[in-house]
């Protein structure tokens, strides 16, 4: 394997791709880590909805609706209606992008 090519160069490169991500990512999480801590989540509680619940805000309501007391069902429910909105912009979208291909 050429030196252009190793781990680590590909590693690298790899992080200086998604560097733009990073100034919305981070202060996201320290906004999620900060509410999660006043919410009296454990770090494995915190992680854990950050794996399993995608959208941002869903998070958010879903701490907030779970430190408040409400009942599992309703903070799911809450959040696959806030998560909704991703449906419309997908069928709002894919008009646009139909003739672009899914296969490289």
């Amino acid at each position: 394997m050429n030196s252009t090519h190793s781990p680590l160069r590909l590693f690298l490169r790899g992080v200086e791709k998604l560097l733009p991500l990073a100034i919305g990512v981070v202060p996201f999480g320290l906004i999620m880590g900060t509410v999660s801590a006043e919410a009296g989540l454990g770090f494995s509680e915190s992680l854990g909805l950050n794996l399993i619940v995608f959208a941002g805000a869903s998070q958010l309501v879903a701490v907030e609706l779970l430190n408040q007391g409400l009942p599992t069902f309703m903070v799911i429910l809450t959040g696959l209606i806030i998560n909704l909105r991703m449906l419309m912009y997908s069928t709002a979208l894919a008009p646009i992008f139909n003739h672009l291909s899914s296969i490289k």
